[in-house]
């Protein structure tokens, strides 16, 4: 056993002792092709620092009419970091109207979803002469009709709320709705690497002072090396992947998560194993000395017998897979955690489930 302990602290260690790449993927949704003061300084912002920038753009009006203003002079400007490769266009519904009571795909059937997919992405590929493979779901609903959609009109890339998790393609949830957020999440994980989807709005601007905290938070993220910076189309390339073990995670965070504050940061798979082995540990540890402080007190000297043992592993086992499935919340699992150590002395001193022989030899100095 303690063989095996040391082998996962080697493992844990290692991976403090190398830190991997923090990857940034930042998500600006709501876009539209006219002009807006507030989107394009947002824009600029980023560009000045030549951060890449997905824009979640909203092709139509609410009459499926094309909303593009072909003489605003920052289209061309948006064309040239479009080709660049410095700014990525995601199609974000066709018109962002609610369709259904989930949004606007989601209940519609195959024909309907397929129609207005292929409609949008056909005029943002048009006005941009790229091809669109990047999806932003509007109110971060889907359902299989979505999924077929999307495949046949070739897109392949979604980013989503981490609550509505796609399988089915390359997915990249968002992490993040607050850009002072990230900073700490980065300083707190950075030794883990992974995946950090930072979703923005033009309403996150409104007062006078937020384009200048947003500045500070990209010079001071800008200097980090070991940080680096995204389109989700770039990230795809580079083979880094976000799945449905790192989605549940950040849904159902562990004590250890918990301890070090991993929310919004989507830590690679093998990283997540470790820190869920020992998670599991963490618990055991605390179930057993539980009992040991617990029964000092009631069950004082009595020696365990074979059914105690028996009973005990059984226990730790049921400690074990409820940590490892999630099958309570981190603070409840751990207080389950002591009351089961608390009651398990008590029934077995109800039932004398106990030799006579004493237990612990107290040496007196």
């Amino acid at each position: 056993m303690k063989k095996y302990l040391i082998l996962l602290m080697i493992l844990f260690l290692s991976q403090m002792a190398f830190p991997k790449s923090v990857n940034i993927v930042f998500r600006l949704d709501d876009f539209r092709l006219v002009h807006d003061s507030v989107n394009e300084k947002i824009v600029h912002l980023f560009m000045k620092y030549r951060i890449p920038l997905v824009l979640g753009v909203i092709p139509c009006d609410d009459n499926e009419n094309l909303k593009f203003d072909s003489t605003n002079y920052f289209l061309p400007y948006l064309r040239d970091r479009v080709h660049e490769g410095l700014i990525e266009i995601a199609l974000h519904g066709l018109n962002h109207k609610k369709m259904t009571p989930f949004g606007e795909m989601k209940g519609l059937c195959l024909e309907e979803q397929f129609r207005r997919i292929k409609k949008g992405k056909t005029l943002l590929e048009s006005i941009f002469n790229i091809p669109i493979v990047t999806y932003i779901p509007p109110w971060n609903s889907h359902d299989e009709n979505t999924v077929t959609a999307l495949k046949r009109n070739k897109i392949y890339i979604v980013s989503s709320s981490v609550y509505d998790i796609w399988l089915e393609s390359v997915f990249y949830p968002m992490s993040l709705d607050d850009y002072n957020d990230l900073e700490p999440v980065i300083f707190n994980d950075k030794d883990f690497g992974g995946v950090i989807v930072v979703m923005l709005h033009s309403y996150d601007f409104i007062l006078p002072s937020s384009m200048k905290e947003c500045e500070n938070v990209l010079v001071n993220i800008k200097k980090l090396p070991y940080v680096r910076f995204y389109t989700f189309k770039g990230i795809e390339a580079d083979s880094i992947y976000v799945n449905n073990i790192q989605s549940d995670d950040q849904i159902k965070q562990n004590l250890l998560s918990k301890i070090m504050r991993t929310k919004g940061y989507y830590i690679p798979v093998d990283v997540h194993y470790i820190i869920q082995i020992l998670n599991a540990l963490i618990y055991l540890i605390i179930f057993f000395m539980s009992y040991l402080i617990v029964q000092m007190f009631i069950l004082k000297k009595h020696k365990h017998n074979l059914y105690q043992y028996e009973i005990l592993f059984f226990c730790a086992s049921i400690v074990v897979l409820s940590t490892w499935y999630y099958l309570w919340g981190p603070l409840k699992l751990l207080l389950i955690d002591v009351l089961l150590a608390i009651s398990l002395t008590v029934v077995f001193r109800f039932f004398k489930l106990y030799d006579t022989s004493v237990q612990f030899k107290i040496k007196k100095k």
